[in-house]
Order: C-alpha cells, then sequence, then structure tokens
C-alpha cells in the first residue's frame, strides 16, 4: 500500500474494530497523509462504508480541500468511474 500512520493505512481496509480501538486510544481522526487526504476521503475512495460512518460519528470532517486544492467528496465518484472503465 503506502507508507502511512495505522488509521490512514486501515481507512481502505474492512478492520473498523481496529480504527475504533485506534480511536479510542487516542488517534485523530483528521489526520491527512502528505497530500492532506484524510481517513475518510481513503475510506469513501475505497467505499468503505461502514468505516466511513465510523469516522464520521468521531468527528471527521467532510469537507477538507487538500493538497491539490480538489476535495475529497468528489474523489469516490472519481475512482468508480476510473474502475469502471478499466
Amino acid at each position: 500500500m503506502f507508507h502511512a500512520p495505522p488509521l490512514l493505512a486501515l481507512a481502505l481496509s474492512l478492520q473498523v474494530n481496529s480504527v475504533r480501538a485506534l480511536l479510542d486510544a487516542g488517534a485523530q481522526v483528521d489526520e491527512a497523509d502528505k497530500d492532506r487526504i484524510t481517513s475518510l476521503a481513503w475510506s469513501a475512495i475505497g467505499n468503505r462504508l461502514e468505516m466511513a460512518r465510523l469516522l464520521i460519528a468521531r468527528g471527521a470532517v467532510s469537507r477538507v480541500t487538500v493538497r491539490y486544492g480538489w476535495i475529497p467528496a468528489s474523489t469516490p465518484s472519481f475512482w468508480n468511474r476510473r474502475r469502471s472503465v478499466t
């Protein structure tokens, strides 16, 4: 995958209980990678609805502008279109 803090790395996984444990232990829900993409954005990119719901319930902000100026909320539809073309 990519080198990232545990919460970001797990955002694309189905390991919701592991993410819940990290958040309970004090992980920052809105921590972002070098491009300012948050765990919520990564979970949306990966179509991980249960993960996204958990992150939102824990206070994740959905309107964050990333390094390149776009808003991650538009990213899931982009990735899904891209996957359907290939």
